[in-house]
């Protein structure tokens, strides 16, 4: 029996392992941006840029308009004028990518957890007085182990599938100097104008 709990204790090490590097590879295989168009998607954090309606220190929209000192952000329907000596962080997105190595990682390693646990708070020694009583005999740590290998491979099975289906943005940062050369005020507030749409209706009396 020691054998076979070592053996899943490998298994289970090797895919976590990999899974690991797998989602590092993912990771890394980004698609490089060096500037910010109009149209882009972008993440924008400015700790000092805030307003009365505006509790947030991320934004997150589309450039609408990039002028030699401010950016255009359209945001939930709302156009954001930033000026870029208030911006501290900025990403750009380059596009959607699926969680299929996060999700899995997330799904081996909790459900590891939560049958090792559970079988340690579970475990009984075997009792010799009934018929195969010890047919099956595990110690405290190789019941460990069989837990976290059958809830982990279900797990795992689960956070493929959702992480799969989840679809987020892939962020890239920029550097500040792409945006700007001065250097970031201490203060800086955040003006905003909501978007609206005004139709004039002209009749001529004959």
């Amino acid at each position: 029996m020691k054998t076979f709990a070592l053996i899943f204790k490998k298994t289970g090490l090797y895919l976590i392992f990999g899974l690991l590097f797998a989602h590092l590879i993912q990771s890394t295989a980004w698609a490089q941006v060096n500037n910010i168009n109009v149209g882009d998607r972008v993440r924008i954090s400015a700790p000092a840029a805030q307003t009365k309606t505006l509790y947030r220190k991320t934004l997150f929209g589309t450039v609408n308009n990039i002028t030699p000192e401010e950016i255009y952000l359209l945001s939930n329907n709302e156009y954001f004028i930033i000026p870029f000596n208030s911006i501290r962080r900025i990403h750009v997105s380059t596009g959607k990518k699926r969680n299929t190595g996060k999700g899995a990682l997330i799904g081996l390693s909790s459900g590891a957890l939560l049958g090792g646990m559970i079988s340690l708070v579970t475990y009984e020694e075997c009792d010799d007085s009934e018929p195969f009583g010890c047919w099956l005999d595990f110690s405290k740590g190789e019941s460990f182990v069989l837990g976290a290998a059958a809830l982990g491979l279900s797990g795992l099975v689960l956070g493929t599938v959702l992480g799969a289906i989840i679809k987020t943005d892939r962020w890239h940062r920029l550097p500040i100097e792409v945006l700007m050369n001065s250097p970031p005020v201490t203060s800086q507030k955040l003006s905003f104008c909501p978007v609206v749409n005004v139709k004039f209706s002209i009749s001529r009396n004959r």
